[in-house]
């Protein structure tokens, strides 16, 4: 699962990293821990300031989900990660000039970001580069 960002609800949680407390409507980055316990399995989340994960794991926080819910000065730090990790080899391309062979999905609106490809294994055991696609919706 893809690690979370979410404006911390309380005083109570503790970056991982630094070890400092995590103040509330701070963005945080919660990357997911699963745990057996008593025979069942739980899933919590392990905690980090922002700045925090920035620093020590860039190539997860990119792959984070929440953006939308960051103040503007986060989304201009993501914004700077994504662009300093993005070695896609892939230009940014409006929707209406992608080509049917780049043209897998309905896909409505414009292409704002293409993050890096990851490589993947499918069912069956093949190995496939695949990239995420960051949409602009364009009203359709």
């Amino acid at each position: 699962m893809s690690p979370v960002i979410e404006l911390a609800k309380s005083s109570r949680s503790t970056c991982k990293i630094c070890n400092s407390k995590i103040e509330k409507d701070v963005p945080r980055v919660g990357l997911e821990n699963v745990f057996r316990k008593d025979g069942k399995e739980y899933i919590s989340y392990r905690w980090h300031h922002f700045e925090c994960a920035a620093n020590s794991f860039p190539d997860k926080l990119i792959e984070a989900t929440g953006y939308e819910i960051l103040p503007k000065e986060y989304q201009q730090k993501y914004d700077e990660l994504v662009e300093q990790f993005n070695r896609s080899p892939f230009d940014f391309i409006p929707v209406d000039q992608l080509t049917d062979t780049q043209l897998s999905a309905n896909i409505a609106g414009k292409v704002v970001r293409i993050f890096k490809p990851k490589e993947s294994t499918d069912r069956e055991g093949n190995t496939r580069m695949a990239s995420v696609l960051q949409l602009e919706s364009n009203g359709t």
